[in-house]
């Protein structure tokens, strides 16, 4: 996101299906590669989700959604501190035996 450019879920295991569906559905992500079976993708599926976040208006929308994402991370982030300080907290919490707090 930090880039401004649209992505392209492609799940492979456990929550990601989950996480792809609402990445898309938020707009953080263009489009999801769709599975076969768990897992697996066809050369064709990959293809046609690039093609969907790159042309057309579903394109259009997706580079216009990345490019505003791109300035809430750098507006929210700046310089990195603020991730870096919430890792550094979350690690000290793992370290301890804490659940990480919402």
């Amino acid at each position: 996101m930090a880039e401004g450019v649209p992505m392209v879920a492609l799940p492979l295991h456990t929550a990601q299906p989950l996480n792809a569906n609402l990445a898309v559905e938020l707009g953080a992500a263009a489009t999801r590669v769709k599975q076969e079976r768990f897992g697996e993708f066809t050369a064709e599926e990959v293809a046609r989700a690039v093609r969907a976040a790159v042309n057309g208006e579903e394109g259009q929308a997706a580079r216009r959604r990345a490019r505003e994402l791109r300035e809430v991370v750098a507006r929210n982030n700046g310089d990195g501190r603020q991730i870096a300080a919430m890792l550094q907290r979350m690690a000290r919490l793992c370290g301890k035996g804490q659940a990480v707090p919402n």
